[in-house]
């Protein structure tokens, strides 16, 4: 066994040691659909993430978008992050694109400059942190120690 597989393994344990179930299971919003009721999604993982002991990390984006699906590789192949991600946040993905700006659902957070764009919010629902993907990038690639940084990094 690598040492990979090894982290990848104990991150999971601890995402498990987490007492989520005792909330009840948490929303999952794990793809970009226009149709969904995004300002519905974001107060379920609102109302959620306190009492697992978590933030919500808002995903803006879409299936369209080249770098929203590098990011949704990215957790993928490295099991570690998803599950850094997973013990952590409560995530909700919003589409963002012509068929449904979700205009509504992201009026109070900050304008978006790029997709996908990544926000952490407090069990208020204040963004309290937030970077575009580009802020990832190293070259024309994300790069999972940057993502990981992000995700390490309380406000």
């Amino acid at each position: 066994m690598n040492l990979r597989h090894l982290l990848a393994g104990l991150a999971a344990s601890l995402a498990l040691a987490v007492p989520a179930h005792a909330a009840g299971p948490l929303p999952a919003v794990d793809r970009y659909d226009a149709t969904r009721d995004a300002p519905a999604d974001l107060a379920a993982a609102i109302a959620a993430a306190p009492r697992a002991h978590r933030q919500v990390l808002v995903l803006t984006g879409g299936d369209w978008c080249k770098d929203c699906r590098e990011l949704d590789r990215l957790f993928a192949a490295d099991p570690a992050l998803a599950a850094l991600r997973d013990a952590r946040y409560v995530p909700v993905k919003v589409f963002v694109g012509s068929e449904n700006r979700n205009e509504a659902a992201l009026a109070a957070f900050p304008k978006l400059s790029w997709l996908p764009t990544l926000f952490v919010l407090d069990g208020e629902g204040r963004v309290v942190r937030s970077a575009p993907s580009t802020e990832f990038h190293e070259g024309a690639k994300l790069d999972p120690a940057r993502v990981r940084r992000f995700l390490e990094t309380r406000p």
